[in-house]
């Protein structure tokens, strides 16, 4: 077997990788403590669920600050991110998310894109059996974003 050669991922990719993980985390926190406050968060807790979520959003605030550092100390995503932006209806989340998760984008055609994200749905035919298309595997940040 060859392996594949790659190229090293930089400090500052690598930790703006890291930023958009956690920005991922701190969201699905602060999403389980609207549900809870939607559950439970009349009377006497509603309080302590404000406090939370109010801090929540702070650090979301930040790791996006921080994000948007990493992005403009990286040239090529910083041109990248100029050029996504043009686009109608695309927002930083949307942005953060292609650039870190899809990095092949722009160095890849739209079709191989699809496939490779799984955008496209995957026939399962075999013989005379036609099956359902699906989409499934691949890249499932990219298709939560958008």
């Amino acid at each position: 077997m060859k392996a594949r050669i790659r190229s090293k991922m930089s400090e500052n990719i690598r930790n703006l990788k890291d930023l958009l993980v956690r920005r991922r985390q701190l969201m699905g926190m602060r999403t389980k403590e609207l549900n809870r406050q939607g559950i439970m968060g009349k009377g006497r807790l509603a309080a302590s669920y404000r406090r939370l979520l109010k801090q929540l959003d702070k650090e979301i605030t930040w790791v996006n600050q921080q994000i948007d550092k990493s992005i403009d100390n990286e040239s090529e995503w910083a041109e990248r991110k100029a050029l996504l932006s043009t686009v109608l209806g695309v927002g930083n989340v949307l942005i953060y998310t292609l650039l870190g998760d899809l990095p092949e984008l722009g160095t890849l055609n739209n079709k191989k894109i699809a496939a490779f994200s799984r955008f496209a749905p995957i026939n399962r035919d075999s013989g005379r059996s036609k099956c359902e298309r699906r989409i499934q595997g691949g890249k499932s940040t990219i298709r939560v974003i958008l």
